[in-house]
């Protein structure tokens, strides 16, 4: 397709070669250039595959995070419903409840408060609570309210005599 070198008459036997010897380097070199921009294209096509594996595979985990993080408020939305739910059964129950965690009154019924005149503001521990209510009977009757955390069935405690708020005396079955 057209001359890469010209060589002149009478041809130097010298020249010649030197000529061939550079048109092989060149000719090798353009294989090895060619060689070299094959093994690049795979490289590229085998890294494009790699990243395209990983993208899709980061598109899923976004997916499952925003379906799990979707789930998650569901479940809160719902537990914060549910606790609504318990919330107003306990203070709306027909029986006096009190709701207690380590000695500490978190919840009253209304029919407690009725009941005993007392709520959260006046008797926000069981201590408080006991010595409001049982007088000189409130170590035994705190005594017999932390046992309370132990229980796994129903027990039957008997009476109990209760002191309300405005100095009344209420017996609890």
């Amino acid at each position: 397709s057209g001359g890469e070198a010209f060589l002149t008459k009478p041809i130097n036997e010298i020249e010649l070669t030197a000529q061939i010897r550079a048109m092989l380097k060149i000719r090798d070199a353009n294989i090895q250039k060619r060689d070299e921009k094959v093994r690049l294209s795979e490289l590229v096509a085998e890294k494009t595959r790699e990243l395209n594996k990983t993208h899709i595979s980061t598109l899923n985990l976004l997916e499952d995070l925003k379906k799990e993080i979707r789930d998650r408020m569901q479940a809160e939305e719902d537990l914060k419903d549910s606790e609504e739910h318990l919330r107003k059964s306990i203070l709306n129950a027909p029986y006096p409840i009190m709701i207690h965690a380590e000695g500490d009154i978190i919840g009253l019924s209304n029919s407690w408060t009725n009941l005993t005149g007392y709520d959260l503001d006046v008797i926000s521990t069981i201590e408080k609570w006991t010595q409001l209510a049982y007088g000189n009977n409130a170590t035994p009757s705190k005594e017999f309210i932390d046992q309370l955390y132990d229980l796994e069935d129903l027990q039957d405690d008997g009476e109990r005599e209760v002191r309300t708020k405005d100095g009344s005396t209420r017996f609890w079955d």
